[in-house]
């Protein structure tokens, strides 16, 4: 096979700052592929083929920074097919994945051997570990000229410069452009839901999108701020029936209201992928608008079979010690 990199890195959009990050720790030594930093190669080509090759025939290792999604969007779709088409040829050994988290389960075709590594249990080692493993591979560390160095500062300088204009000049108008698109979303996919919970109902307001049953709701509400990157959309679940928008004048029963179990915030930020969300402020993972909307949808619907089952109810919703809805 002819080999152009020595690294390439398969990744939901969430985690292209993973990517980045360990490509550009990576890059010092060894050639690396990250598909937002490569568009220009391959542009001029057969995009889906050449992109294709990439992971089946151009790359000495693969690396899946893996969690529950991969594999099931457009792109990684195409990684996915063509990493198995591989190993099917060649074996396990120029594949490692990185399992990002312990909720997910990796692919069931996956061999259990070395071919996987929890980023747990390394954490800042993990680019040590790929780089052991692209050398394993035959991969050569190459040393880094002042002039690769400089132009590779230049490139991170430029995406941060980038990202801070972008939420100077655009960041309000992209936040409720964003707002929008979410609610929007949500909205279409609500119908396909009701076909197997005929008791789902939702309504959009001033103050915020209400989706409920008559056991469950989730209410989701923007919060602009006049700093872009602060702007955050807030996510939290009730056991209950809230009240929909078009619903005013109506009332709860006192002592019956919908009571809280869990929040989360999603505050508004940019990088090269576009406009993204981060998962708590504190957190450095992001995410696009539809798959917010996505995991919005999936918790109402995982929040409905906790309450119908008594996992989650009224008297004992305050006990738990974890929200295990999302990471």
């Amino acid at each position: 096979m002819a080999l152009v990199y020595d690294v390439a890195f398969s990744f939901l959009s969430g985690d292209e700052h993973l990517a980045k990050k360990y490509g550009q720790e990576l890059v010092e030594g060894l050639s690396v592929f990250v598909y937002s930093e490569q568009q220009k190669a391959l542009a001029g080509t057969d995009g889906l083929e050449s992109f294709r090759n990439v992971f089946f025939s151009d790359s000495r290792l693969v690396v899946v920074l893996y969690r529950d999604g991969w594999g099931a969007t457009p792109w990684t779709r195409v990684e996915e097919t063509a990493i198995k088409d591989r190993f099917l040829e060649h074996g396990a050994d120029f594949l490692l994945i990185v399992m990002l988290n312990e909720q997910s389960k990796a692919p069931a075709w996956l061999p259990h051997t070395r071919v996987r590594l929890n980023l747990w249990d390394f954490g800042d080692q993990l680019t040590g570990a790929i780089k052991a493993r692209a050398i394993a591979a035959g991969s050569e560390v190459k040393i880094e000229s002042a002039v690769d160095k400089a132009k590779r500062l230049k490139e991170v300088k430029a995406a941060r410069d980038e990202r801070t204009q972008k939420l100077t000049n655009e960041g309000w108008a992209g936040f409720h452009q964003e707002w929008n698109m979410l609610c929007k979303m949500v909205s279409e996919k609500i119908p396909e839901i009701r076909v197997h919970l005929p008791t789902i109902r939702n309504g959009v307001g001033e103050g915020g999108y209400v989706i409920r049953t008559p056991e469950a709701s989730i209410l989701f509400y923007h919060r602009p701020s006049y700093k872009a990157f602060e702007s955050h959309v807030r996510v939290q679940t009730f056991v209950g029936q809230l009240i929909l928008p078009e619903e005013r004048g109506r009332m709860h029963i006192p002592g019956e209201e919908p009571q809280r179990t869990s929040e989360h915030n999603f505050y508004f930020d940019y990088n090269s992928g576009g406009w993204r969300w981060r998962i708590d402020k504190s957190k450095d993972r992001f995410i696009s608008t539809a798959e917010l909307g996505e995991l919005i949808l999936n918790t109402m619907v995982e929040h409905q079979g906790n309450v119908e089952a008594g996992k989650v109810s009224r008297q004992h919703y305050r006990r738990r010690t974890k929200q295990t809805w999302m990471e």
